[in-house]
């Protein structure tokens, strides 16, 4: 390309046409003279890039035609820094060219890469931010600052020295070839696409940004994908600019939260609703119990089996059998009562083994195989007795069966005929002239006058005889009265 052609005024008798849905302008040459360019463009080489898309309509024919993109640091054609020309020439033994052209140091620079110059692209995505400027659809790059510097080092200084100012950019398409019209063998066409923010990527068909769809990250800028966040982790749409930026999902009902590795079960006895993002369970209710990992709400959390000794109240969980009641514990809901007469302490019966007899009343002993049964005569027991006897009554007392409850009711036993009752010492012998019938009299009574009975062998009155004396004077007396008797006579 001639510096002349490179430096020419461009005037605006551009025509487009209407966009398509990708975003792309055909570029249309105007009598097919090639020599017309857009109006100033905005451009940043920070953020923005130049795409062009050509499109063959017909089979190729004898063709020489090129896109150069002139920029420049404001809307002024003396302010131009410098030219990019992408040229094809399709005519037999003519190569295609891509060549830099500094306006400072009036001087052009070719790149010479086979791969960007053997064949029309379809795609050029042009980036004057970096060293190779050039990129053809498969990802082939230009070597602007490597191979192609040697021959023309002052044009690339020149340019990387004056890049930063540029702020304009014009594109003109040029149509070098008479014979055919380009408009019906090849289409055109550019967009000027904008870095996009972090959290987005370049939609590369739409040349628009696009947020990071749910769990996926970006950097922005170029990316025309995101990166799809760590298994488990997530990030909302156009949030994620980086991989710390995805954290963990919250969890599924019946996890917690583990910074180091993500969702984990909840440890038994303990639950969580859907959602849960702490790194802890709610442990459920004291007595009740859950699986690892299907404690999913509080519902789910169900009383433990209760102790042996006790019963399931659904309201307040275990409690203890109440005292003549026995339970294997478990699920039960209520406690077996001990068999008649026996018995056992408040949460101490876990079967019916453990029931044993009560103890007895008072005035009772405990046979094993029976149960309480009434001491026999002459025995007592206070109440609470547990042994199989009764303690006998003191010697000479007595009390009837299952009457005797404390030693005081043992009572002196009836004295024989010939005995009193000394109420200290139990039964004595009546003294000699005196007589007693027995049972419980405290005295003996005495013999008749001139009467008598050995010591303890009046049993009866009767027992009492005249003693010796007593006979010798009623002989007296009798013939006393019969002298008495013959005298009274005489005087009658």
């Amino acid at each position: 390309m001639s510096t002349t052609l490179s430096c020419m005024i461009w005037f605006l008798i551009f025509i487009t046409r209407s966009s398509l849905t990708n975003g792309y302008i055909e570029l249309i040459l105007d009598g097919n003279d090639g020599n017309e360019a857009t109006d100033y463009l905005d451009f940043s080489i920070t953020t923005n890039r130049l795409q062009l898309q050509l499109t063959q309509l017909d089979d190729n024919a004898d063709l020489e035609f090129s896109v150069e993109a002139g920029v420049f640091e404001r809307e002024s054609q003396s302010s131009q820094i410098a030219t990019l020309t992408y040229k094809w020439n399709t005519h037999s033994g003519r190569n295609n060219i891509l060549s830099l052209y500094d306006t400072s140091e009036f001087e052009q620079c070719d790149e010479t890469k086979t791969e960007m110059l053997k064949s029309i692209p379809s795609k050029v995505t042009v980036d004057l931010n970096t060293d190779y400027l050039v990129e053809i659809k498969g990802g082939e790059q230009g070597t602007f600052s490597s191979a192609s510097t040697v021959p023309c080092p002052a044009v690339w200084t020149s340019f990387t020295s004056n890049r930063a100012k540029v702020t304009k950019m014009k594109l003109k398409l040029v149509d070098d070839d008479d014979g055919y019209t380009l408009e019906n063998i090849y289409t055109i066409e550019y967009r000027i696409i904008t870095a996009c923010n972090p959290g987005q990527y370049l939609d590369a068909r739409e040349g628009s940004c696009t947020d990071c769809e749910t769990d996926h990250y970006g950097a922005g800028v170029w990316l025309e994908s995101c990166t799809k966040c760590p298994e488990a982790k997530g990030v909302e749409a156009g949030k994620g600019t980086k991989e710390s930026d995805c954290t963990w999902k919250p969890c599924e009902a019946g996890q917690r939260l583990n910074q180091a590795i993500g969702c984990e079960d909840c440890p038994a006895d303990h639950w969580s609703a859907s959602g849960n993002t702490a790194a802890s369970c709610t442990v459920c209710t004291s007595g009740k119990e859950v699986g690892a990992g299907l404690g999913k709400g509080a519902g789910d959390c169900n009383w433990k089996d209760c102790s042996s000794g006790q019963y399931l109240d659904q309201a307040t969980g275990c409690k203890n059998c109440l005292a003549d009641h026995w339970s294997a514990g478990g699920q039960v809901a209520q406690c077996t009562q001990c068999p008649a007469e026996k018995g056992v302490s408040a949460g101490a019966g876990t079967s019916e083994a453990d029931c044993t007899w009560k103890p007895c009343e008072a005035g009772q002993h405990l046979d094993q195989t029976n149960g309480c049964e009434n001491c026999p005569p002459d025995h007592w027991s206070a109440a609470g007795n547990e042994a199989t006897t009764c303690t006998a009554c003191a010697a000479e007392k007595g009390v009837g069966a299952g009457l005797g409850k404390q030693a005081g009711d043992c009572t002196w036993k009836d004295c024989s005929g010939g005995q009193y009752l000394d109420q200290a010492t139990g039964c004595k012998n009546c003294l000699a002239d005196h007589w007693s019938a027995g049972g419980q009299v405290a005295q003996c009574t005495q013999c008749p006058s001139n009467k008598g009975v050995a010591a303890g062998a009046g049993a009866s009155e009767a027992d009492c005889t005249w003693t010796i004396q007593q006979v010798v004077l009623t002989t007296r007396q009798l013939q006393a009265d019969a002298r008495c008797a013959n005298v009274c006579r005489m005087f009658n």
